[in-house]
């Protein structure tokens, strides 16, 4: 998803909020029907029997089906997630599971609930109050529905948040709160210190839902709901789980608690409306004047809600210049990443996902940089390791579908731009950060030939390479050669480092380091090298001479059209020197491609390439012919 952190935890609280004050409607006082219409989760409509009593269905088959259909979808959910061996896909299936299940649990409890309480009619004797279709006396089908009612109570309202509670506070204990965690969507929201509130959010819906079930009175039920949405304000307000937003009207507060602690206080306000209702069960005027003040409290509450986040994360999608932010010139927060930086086409490649998560570190960023606020700091600071997996998480996610079967193709540049953001990554007090790029990031991955040279070569070679020669660095361009060949050399950084010019030169031929990248960066290294080569070495007699003709054919070919028709490489570096292709090494080449091994099946690309070599024999020919004194 591409949305920020900013805008899933306004989804996240909305949400909530909507299902918690529809829970409250629960309660048996006569709300006024104007009132429903301002909870999305409580419109007429959204009844399900609207549409099974049409078909002939009964509560009691709602009841199953809200069960075993969910149920099912899990069980087929969890199996290709153990079945798959892609990793995005087995990512993007473990976070639908775990969506779902969180979205069915108020529902199944309610479903539940509504096959608890029964009445006598007169006419069909012991029925369900929900619906009087389906029978309450006891029998088989009744001692069925109680036991799935147990069993659910038990596995889905209690044991859910158990799991929840127990595992996150494991994982905090063994430092795994990071975004490879399959809590990982349950848990990203609070701060490390309460990474387990989400079960306290799941329990009170799960006791509105019992209490409201479990009680017949109107005033027991309000009493019931409004002790426990105190009690679960206590616990909000002890803990405090929220990651922390600093708020530009209250000073060193978290926009994000105080949000969840106006959801709460405004739930209890509706508790309270209620219990003023269950007083007054005959007064219709009270009745309406409630419905008035409960609906008015709920609008106030959703228009504060997303005129705070407006004012606060209005730019939650655009990612500032550094310069723009007014933070001392010494705090690390990477390049410019803004929309208009980027082409359209770049910001297609690098992802939605990647450049949401880049406004949001680079907003926590700046706020941590401009934080007066120890305290304050501290809490953001503490929100920064998890945020920091998830980055990594959604670039490895990103590369790995990448489809890169060639250099030319985007790969680079798209390397290019995360490794330029992963490397401005460090925040000021953050003990916890160190510079990673992308290629620590997929070092355990299995990926293409292209990318994978892309990530080991430390990103766009040839735009850094290209740069060096432009400025003439040419220490600069030597030293990213030899980074390259650090990367790629068989044995390693130590074995490289023991080797002279011509063995670097040699070892970059050996990995096949001409035929990974452009034409025009081959050149430049080629000439670049045969410069620091001693007199008569060249990089293309050593390519010649280690029968790595394919690299020959690349180096010829970097030189252009004239290379293969008159033999000769002009140098622009090293005073304009002329290599010029000798006659035994155009031979080999004539050998190698007429060779029914060569790398080529194309016969007519064979035949082209024949003409091509033969034509550079005669011209070494030539040259070795006018080299040579006339005898006399």
């Amino acid at each position: 998803m591409s949305q920020t952190r900013e805008q899933l935890i306004l989804l996240k609280v909305f949400s909530t909020f909507c299902q918690c004050i529809q829970l409250t409607t629960l309660i048996k006082i006569k709300w006024p029907r104007f009132a429903l219409f301002t909870i999305p989760f409580a419109f007429p409509i959204s009844d399900t029997r609207c549409l099974a009593g049409g078909i002939g269905l009964t509560q009691l088959h709602n009841f199953y089906m809200m069960i075993y259909i969910p149920l099912a979808t899990f069980i087929y959910l969890g199996s290709s997630i153990r079945r798959t061996t892609n990793i995005v896909k087995k990512t993007a299936l473990i976070e639908t599971l775990g969506f779902l299940v969180l979205l069915w649990y108020s529902p199944v409890l309610q479903m539940v609930g509504s096959m608890i309480e029964c009445f006598d009619d007169v006419e069909l004797g012991w029925v369900l109050l929900a619906d009087p279709n389906v029978s309450c006396v006891e029998g088989f089908s009744r001692t069925l529905v109680v036991y799935h009612a147990l069993v659910v109570c038990a596995v889905v309202g209690v044991g859910l948040p158990a799991i929840i509670f127990v595992t996150t506070r494991r994982l905090r204990s063994k430092g795994q709160l990071d975004a490879e965690s399959m809590f990982a969507p349950i848990f990203e929201f609070y701060r490390s210190d309460a990474p387990y509130f989400e079960s306290f959010h799941l329990l009170r819906k799960g006791l509105l839902i019992l209490l409201v079930s479990i009680f017949s009175e109107p005033t027991s039920q309000s009493l019931g709901t409004l002790c426990t949405n105190l009690l679960f304000w206590a616990a909000l307000e002890r803990t405090e789980p929220m990651i922390h937003q600093p708020s530009s009207i209250f000073k060193g507060k978290s926009l994000f608690h105080l949000i969840e602690r106006g959801a709460a206080m405004t739930t209890i306000l509706g508790n309270l409306f209620a219990l003023s209702g269950a007083f007054n069960p005959t007064n219709e005027d009270v009745e309406t004047i409630l419905g008035v003040l409960f609906t008015a409290v709920n609008l106030t509450f959703v228009t504060a809600l997303f005129i705070s986040f407006n004012r606060d994360l209005s730019n939650a999608v655009i990612i500032p210049y550094a310069s723009e932010l007014n933070i001392e010139q010494e705090v690390e927060l990477g390049p410019s990443l803004s929309k208009n930086k980027r082409t359209e086409s770049l910001r297609v490649d690098v992802g939605k996902d990647i450049e949401a998560l880049e406004a949001t570190w680079i907003r926590t960023a700046a706020s941590i940089a401009s934080s007066t606020n120890e305290k304050e700091k501290r809490k953001m600071l503490g929100d920064q390791p998890f945020l920091r997996t998830k980055i990594y998480k959604a670039i490895r996610t990103r590369l790995l579908t990448l489809d890169a079967t060639d250099v030319e193709k985007g790969v680079a540049r798209v390397v290019f731009e995360m490794d330029e953001f992963l490397g401005g990554m460090l925040v000021e007090g953050d003990e916890e950060g160190k510079e990673v790029l992308c290629r620590e990031i997929m070092k355990n991955d299995n990926l293409s030939a292209a990318l994978r040279f892309v990530l080991e070569a430390g990103g766009d070679v040839g735009a850094r390479l290209r740069q060096f020669d432009e400025l003439k660095e040419w220490e600069k361009f030597d030293d990213c050669v030899d980074e390259i060949g650090r990367v790629l050399a068989v044995g390693g950084e130590e074995e490289w480092e023991k080797k002279g010019v011509d063995g670097k030169a040699r070892e970059l031929v050996r990995c096949g380091l001409f035929l990974k990248i452009e034409v025009d960066v081959v050149r430049m290294i080629v000439e670049r090298l045969n410069f620091r080569l001693d007199n008569g070495t060249n990089v293309f007699k050593l390519a010649i001479e280690m029968k790595q003709i394919r690299d020959a054919i690349r180096i010829l070919d970097s030189f252009g059209k004239e290379a293969w028709e008159n033999g000769e490489m002009r140098m622009r570096s090293g005073g304009g020197n002329v290599e010029q292709v000798k006659f035994e090494e155009a031979r080999t080449m004539v050998f190698w491609v007429s060779s029914p091994s060569s790398f080529m099946s194309n016969k007519k690309l064979k035949k082209e390439m024949e003409t091509k070599c033969v034509g550079l024999k005669k011209a070494a020919a030539a040259a070795a012919a006018a080299r040579t004194p006339s005898a006399n």
